[in-house]
């Protein structure tokens, strides 16, 4: 990838020679099999990105596109449809630039099952190729099978080489020339013919979950829909054909996807029986739209409510509760998603016998491998320059805040995966220190996935960005916490030092610090509080802030917080930062690190150590684990 100061574009060239930073951003360790970044080089200004010169067919195409996709993203970043449902629907289903939909929206089809409808594949060759075929019935097969070969060539040209688009595209050109040379069509061959040219040309795809994917939804379109459909004779002829399609592909795609989301969907099949048509239909308005704005944009402004009201429903999936979607939250690798797709599949089978035996099979896989709520467990988990911490006892558990990434989905990509390897499938409570992004961004996106019971939060923060969408999370309750209030979480007893009743002033030092006892082991989370409030809470509370016995380090270790006088008073056992390795900030400043080891405290980073898990035992023994020590920067 790469990387430019915000604002700026680089040049519309087929090759492009790039001067500057080459990195690869630092991989977390929480345990989890969580995706390592890319690389990527970052260049100072647009002054270090030069085109190169290019000739041939493919640099021709490319510059075209680039002018026709140029003329379409001025109509939609005008003022009057800039931000609206519609243009966000143009860029995913015309352009191919689904990593351009807002986060809610993904997040909202992941839970449904509904991601592919974003992500351009088969799927979209098909509905556009169905709709030529559709309007050219009259025509000559010939001319009918050049159109839609044409199409399928120019789309694959137009949006990119993505390995699911170059399959569907040549499956569907070699069932054309079959048909023109009077062959029998044969999908399954073609399938595999393409997949292994694909390969034979990039070994790479091999490790490419989009390849993975495509080619193993189709083959579970191929090989199990028949099987299906026979299963369900008694069902209607159309739904019976359109529930093994659906169930055929999510069956083929599961040893891939539940290691990759850690999410099952098992509506899935139902949601599409509505969605794909709506798809084909918004498909069909954003084609028609695109060729209108490119010669005539006015019109295409005066028409641009068509897009909206097409887009309504995948607005509208991100504001489904995890209640409603349904989506199973799972920590199993390939081998354990395998086993479960073919019992699925055994389940479906004509045969009684077979079908309870696998039935059995499931309730004996699922359950073997839920995880019993652990007791009195704290996990500063490894979120980079952030912070989120788990606190547990048993099936009750709460998230103090969520960390937060600007230009990723920190909940889908870091939090989901943990959770789920830490048996965590419910919240009893989000809770937020303040509204800064890398502590709050984390909490909304995970909500998507996991039932949230209440949101706790000091008052006063502005209903905006973050917060505004926190406490506006539906069916959720908000609870105001002020100093002085307590609650329970299981066995854990939470007191609130801060912020004080009727504070206003400082963001920092407004953040929710919290008293937690267990057993009789006590932990002080301090969330981005600085020197003032630190003084603050000395003076209010002596007793309860005496000789901890773990502290977590206010502000990521900042060496505007952690004074003198509060290290002395608290004196920690344990100290817990929580900061990104090679951080902008310089956290943790050396000049806390070096107070906290003169006081003898052991020191546990997640820039250093990764996830950090305490547990703390029924006679109050304190169990130190790290999963995912020692962490090796890249």
């Amino acid at each position: 990838m790469i990387s430019l100061p915000v604002g700026s574009k680089p040049p519309d060239s087929y090759r492009l020679r790039i001067r500057g930073y080459l990195k690869r951003p630092a991989p977390l360790a929480n345990g989890a099999p969580i995706a390592h970044p890319g690389w990527r080089i970052y260049a100072k200004s647009t002054h270090f990105v030069d085109p190169l010169p290019s000739s041939g067919f493919l640099p021709a195409a490319h510059r075209r596109s680039g002018q026709v996709r140029g003329r379409l993203l001025r109509v939609i970043e005008g003022q009057e449809v800039a931000e609206s449902p519609g243009s966000y629907l143009i860029r995913a289903l015309v352009l191919g630039e689904s990593w351009s939909l807002p986060s809610a929206w993904k997040r909202g089809l992941q839970a449904c099952g509904l991601s592919h409808l974003i992500a351009l594949s088969g799927l979209h060759v098909g509905l556009l190729a169905g709709m030529v075929l559709a309007l050219t019935f009259r025509l000559p097969l010939g001319v009918r099978s050049v159109l839609v070969m044409a199409l399928a060539s120019g789309y694959l040209l137009f949006v990119g080489p993505r390995p699911s688009l170059i399959r569907a595209c040549f499956m569907l050109i070699g069932v054309w020339c079959s048909l023109g040379l009077r062959r029998l069509p044969l999908p399954g061959n073609t399938l595999v013919a393409i997949s292994a040219l694909m390969i034979a040309m990039s070994p790479g795809l091999i490790d490419d979950l989009g390849f993975r994917l495509t080619v193993s939804a189709t083959a579970g379109i191929f090989v199990l829909s028949p099987i299906l459909e026979r299963r369900w004779r008694s069902l209607p002829g159309w739904l019976a054909r359109s529930l093994s399609v659906t169930v055929g592909a999510q069956l083929g795609t599961l040893p891939w996807a539940i290691p990759k989301f850690h999410l099952f969907t098992p509506l899935s099949p139902i949601w599409n029986l509505v969605a794909i048509p709506w798809t084909a239909m918004a498909l069909g308005i954003a084609a028609l739209w695109s060729l209108i704005a490119l010669v005539a944009d006015g019109l295409a402004v005066k028409l641009f409510f068509l897009l909206d009201f097409a887009a309504l429903p995948f607005w509208g999936v991100s504001q489904l509760r995890p209640s409603v979607t349904r989506p199973i939250i799972v920590d199993w690798g390939f081998f354990e998603a395998a086993v479960m797709g073919l019992l699925l599949l055994g389940i479906l089978a004509e045969r009684k016998p077979i079908a309870l035996a696998a039935g059995f099979g499931l309730v004996v896989l699922v359950f073997a491998g839920r995880t019993v709520g652990e007791s009195g467990v704290l996990a500063l988990l490894d979120v980079g320059q952030g912070e989120s911490i788990l606190l547990r006892d048993g099936n009750a558990a709460v998230l103090l805040d969520g960390g937060g990434w600007r230009r990723a989905d920190i909940g889908s990509r870091v939090l989901l995966p943990v959770l789920a390897s830490l048996g965590v499938r419910r919240l009893d409570g989000l809770l937020l220190s303040h509204p800064d992004l890398d502590h709050c961004g984390g909490l909304v996106e995970i909500a998507s996935f996991l039932p949230v019971n209440e949101v706790w939060s000091a008052s006063g923060w502005r209903p905006e960005g973050c917060v505004a969408n926190l406490l506006g999370l539906p069916g959720v309750r908000v609870r105001s916490l002020w100093a002085g209030d307590d609650f329970r979480v299981g066995r854990w007893e939470l007191q609130v030092l801060n912020p004080r009743p009727g504070q206003r002033r400082g963001v920092n030092d407004r953040s929710l610090v919290l008293l937690a006892r267990f057993q009789g082991r006590s932990v002080l989370l301090t969330g981005d509080i600085e020197a003032s409030a630190e003084r603050a809470i000395l003076k209010a509370y002596p007793e309860a802030t005496r000789s901890v016995d773990v502290l977590k380090i206010a502000h990521h270790g900042s060496r505007t917080s952690s004074i003198v006088e509060w290290l002395d008073h608290t004196q920690p056992v344990l100290a817990l930062v929580s900061a990104g390795i090679q951080n902008r900030y310089g956290h943790p400043s050396m000049e806390v690190m070096k107070r906290l080891e003169d006081r003898g405290a052991l020191i546990l980073r997640t820039d250093q150590q990764g996830l950090v898990r305490l547990e703390i035992g029924e006679t109050g023994a304190l169990k130190i684990t790290l999963p995912g020590s020692p962490k090796q920067p890249r």
